[in-house]
């Protein structure tokens, strides 16, 4: 099996119609989805990603519907390894929605740094930082953190 999977532009706002395209021609095709106030949104948008098992598969995806064109770097299709996506998929919930943070992660609020404890809603979320020697629970807006460097 390849380990490699191709990335794939889809036509603007077109990613599940080009994943359902490429589906219907046995790919195995991943478009990883976020919530975002409210709606679920692809976590890259216009792109998905495929793995092509054979050169007939690979011959038509410029020709499937929701499908703008493979991505290249230079002369090279651009690809992304099977552990990437595993790691992608690692943060995914129980409905296959993708969150940026999960329990434990090292996070910034601003300049302060935090602990994401969990997702409160889909927007708001819990942090433990220690702030004067003691520790602190806060809730706020899942927008408002950043992963730590």
């Amino acid at each position: 099996m390849n380990d490699n999977w191709m990335v794939i532009c889809s036509k603007p706002q077109q990613e599940s119609r080009a994943e359902t395209n490429l589906r219907r021609q046995f790919m195995e095709v991943y478009c990883p989805r976020v919530r975002a106030r409210a709606c679920i949104k692809p976590l890259f948008p216009g792109y998905l990603f495929a793995r092509v098992f054979n050169d007939d598969q690979f011959r038509v995806i410029g020709n499937t519907y929701g499908v703008r064109q493979l991505l290249r770097v230079g002369d090279e299709i651009a690809t992304i390894s099977n552990h990437e996506i595993v790691q992608i998929r690692d943060r995914e919930d129980r409905d296959g929605i993708i969150r940026l943070f999960k329990r434990g992660d090292a996070v910034h609020w601003g300049d302060i740094p935090a602990i994401f404890e969990e997702m409160i809603d889909d927007e708001r979320c819990s942090i433990l930082f220690s702030m004067l020697g003691r520790a602190n629970h806060k809730v706020l807006r899942v927008a408002d953190l950043a992963p730590a460097c």
